[in-house]
């Protein structure tokens, strides 16, 4: 593609469009919520909750995934994110204490669907995020919360992802304070963290767009991308890699760091290309070490950090930022978001339609 008409699509690209969204819609989010808070604990009210487990098919099981350790936390319990598929290995033989948050932005999905309904059936209660209450999904369930995040029609999510997380952990912080189980000054230093996140989103998007114009014409060949993520921060390198494997049409791989060193690194060579998000403690430390052994192997290496001195040259980006460890999966997600834009845009791909506009009625995965 010339470079003109790369130009002009990025110039005119709606996932752009809808992750620039995010901030505001977040800060709607965090500035609306007292006003749901009490549905959550009035339908729960004389209910035990002794595990949680948050389901959900696509970008909704990350999404849990980010918000499953805050559950942990407000509540004391365990906290498990999960696919639909997998919630017969997960329940246990008594339903008593179980409560399951089914997770679905479109409020489509059939396995979901079926879950709730599996689940409804043995007596447990189902709380629902979705777009909208009035989804399939939002109708079956005991009770649902809405999203409110405006349009967004094409199937790569981004703004639907991040608002669901900071809904899931919203509730986790009004059930934690409902129950008193949680301790007032966690809430309290959860939502600064989610206000400060929101509050340096628009210069971290601005600063991933300028990172994204340098790297795109390197990126742009790969066959196969690896994204590596540890702590906190695994959600975010999750979505990343599936969104961008939606939006570029190639194989991505997402690690945890640790397993990534227990055999993958055999792959390393001219055509590896890897987006580290920078860890913090002795773990930034050791994927430092890699990127700097990966290099050595010919592979391509991009840093995305919080810390300068992460930050070697144009393929690496340094955000803004970062002061809540336990939020850096939300903090680096837009990058990765913003990536995944940017890249297919310069190569030409229209992610506004679907490759395979009858794929979902034929593995009739979508209601």
């Amino acid at each position: 593609m010339p470079a003109r008409a790369k130009e002009a699509v990025l110039s005119m690209n709606v996932m752009q469009a809808y992750i620039d969204e995010q901030p505001a819609v977040l800060s709607r989010l965090l500035t609306g919520w007292p006003a749901q808070a009490s549905r959550l604990a009035q339908y729960l009210d004389g209910r035990p909750v002794r595990r949680v487990i948050l389901f959900g098919a696509g970008s909704s099981y990350p999404a849990s995934g980010l918000a499953a350790a805050f559950w942990a936390r407000a509540l004391g319990v365990e906290a498990t994110p999960a696919v639909p598929t997998r919630m017969d290995s997960l329940q246990g033989a008594a339903p008593d204490g179980l409560l399951c948050l089914a997770v679905s932005q479109g409020g489509r999905s059939t396995s979901t669907y079926h879950e709730i309904q599996a689940l409804q059936a043995r007596g447990i209660p189902v709380i629902a995020v979705t777009q909208s209450p009035d989804t399939p999904i939002g109708r079956q369930a005991d009770l649902a919360f809405g999203l409110p995040i405006g349009e967004e029609t094409i199937g790569a999510k981004t703004k639907g992802v991040t608002a669901t997380a900071v809904t899931l952990i919203l509730l986790a912080l009004t059930l934690g304070a409902a129950r008193g189980t949680a301790d007032p000054g966690w809430i309290a230093g959860v939502h600064s963290g989610l206000c400060a996140l929101v509050q340096q989103m628009p210069e971290n998007i601005a600063r991933s767009k300028r990172w994204a114009q340098t790297v795109c014409p390197v990126l742009a060949p790969a066959r196969h991308l690896y994204v590596l993520g540890a702590g906190a921060a695994y959600g975010g390198a999750l979505e990343g890699a599936l969104k961008l494997l939606e939006t570029t049409y190639r194989p991505v791989s997402c690690y945890e760091f640790e397993e990534y060193l227990h055999g993958v690194q055999n792959a390393l060579d001219a055509h590896a290309y890897l987006l580290c998000l920078m860890p913090r403690g002795a773990d930034q430390v050791r994927m430092r070490r890699l990127t700097g052994f990966a290099a050595g192997q010919g592979a391509h290496t991009f840093r995305i950090s919080f810390d300068p001195a992460d930050g070697r040259g144009d393929c690496d980006l340094v955000l803004a930022g970062g002061a809540s460890p336990a939020l850096d999966g939300m903090a680096y997600l837009p990058a990765l978001q913003t990536l995944s834009a940017q890249v297919s845009a310069y190569c030409g791909i229209d992610v506004t339609t679907p490759r395979y506009p009858d794929f979902f009625s034929q593995m009739e995965s979508k209601l």
